[in-house]
């Protein structure tokens, strides 16, 4: 499920940036960045699981809520580029 859904926000955040008002250049750095921070997002986490200062599943619970309200976020990216960008970051971040 997770992976069809990386799927889905690859193709869906430029599409949506794009009809937010931003030009065609920053919708493709948006989806760029949002691929990448989904690899800094992993790293992350798993440096919190390894450590133990919690449990697996509550680090991947809050993960989850936190992706869950960046993605939320982008819908309402509006026309600055920065914002958008940052939501996106942190939406596959957590991811």
């Amino acid at each position: 499920m997770s992976l069809m859904l990386v799927y889905l926000f690859i193709n869906w955040i430029p599409l949506l940036l794009r009809q937010a008002g931003l030009p065609l250049q920053d919708a493709i750095v948006g989806t760029i960045i949002f691929n990448l921070s989904g690899i800094f997002g992993s790293i992350f986490c798993t440096q919190f699981i390894d450590r133990k200062i919690l449990r697996p599943v509550f680090i991947l619970i809050f993960a989850y809520f936190i992706g869950a309200g960046a993605v939320f976020a982008v819908g309402f990216a509006g026309t600055s580029s920065g914002r958008s960008w940052a939501r996106s970051f942190s939406a596959a971040s957590s991811l």
